[in-house]
This record gives C-alpha cells, structure tokens and sequence, in this order.
C-alpha cells in the first residue's frame, strides 16, 4: 500500500527563512525531523524545529520558529526628541508555526489536504537616527503586534 507523505524542504527559499511544503507518495511510516538553532549579535536568535511524516494514508509536514532580536540601543537611558528620558525599547519577536496534512483516498489518485499557517509579530519601534542634539524619539511603550494566520 502507498501512503502519502508530506514534506517540508529544509533549505530557505527566500530572505524571511519561509519553507516550502509538498506531498509525495513513499511508503507509509516514514519520517524525518530536524531541529536548528542560531545566535548573533544584540541577542539576535533563531529556533526552528521541523518534521515530517505518516501514520497509514496520512502524511504530515509540521513546523516551528521563533525568532528574537534587539537594537543596539535597546534598555539604553537617555533623552531623545521626545524630551522624555527613558530606557529605550527595541526588541523584536515573530513566532510561526506551519501544518500540513494529506490523507490519501483509496484509489491511489485522490487525496485530500490541509494546510494551516499563522506568524505572530511583536516588536518596539525604536528611532535610531543621531542628526540633531537629541536623538530622534517617539516615547516609551511605543509598540505593535500582528497576527497573519490561513487555514
């Protein structure tokens, strides 16, 4: 019998670290995962897991990442064009998690499939701009979040 398998390439296809997802028949009870992890300068950091498998005609692709970065001047006190002195927010999060599920019908031609996706974003604007006395400024608290998601 031949069971679909779902597959998430492991190579980046583009600038952001998105992947790329496919379905494939190959015998059932398959599986693959993988699980990476990197850091940078200004507590920059990126984590990822991913794997692949199936279980009978159902093939499944699930992944995860976050990840967190800072600005040089993030926690830094000082006044700024907003004549307030404060510590000085600039971190950054994106969290995303990705499913994809094929079950495959009896006749070998027909399957059915599902995908889902969400990205969560959360980061502090900071102005880092040094041309006039004051460094430019737009306050503390100054933050925004978004939430991208398709089922």
């Amino acid at each position: 019998m031949i069971a679909a398998v779902a597959k998430v390439s492991f190579s980046a296809c583009q600038a952001n670290g998105s992947r790329t997802a496919s379905t494939n028949a190959e015998k059932p009870g398959r599986y693959a995962s993988k699980t990476s992890a990197t850091t940078g300068t200004f507590d920059r950091s990126n984590e990822q897991f991913a794997a692949t498998g199936s279980i009978g005609s159902l093939g499944i692709a699930v992944e995860h990442t976050d990840r967190d970065a800072n600005s040089p001047l993030t926690f830094q006190d000082y006044e700024d064009q907003s004549g307030l002195t404060y510590p000085h927010e600039g971190e950054s999060q994106s969290l995303g998690d990705f499913l994809k599920l094929r079950y495959r019908l009896g006749d070998e031609r027909t399957s059915i499939s599902a995908t889902a996706l969400t990205n969560n974003q959360h980061n502090y604007a900071i102005c880092a701009q040094d041309v006039t006395v004051l460094p430019c400024g737009i306050g503390p608290n100054n933050e925004n979040f978004s939430r991208f998601g398709f089922a």
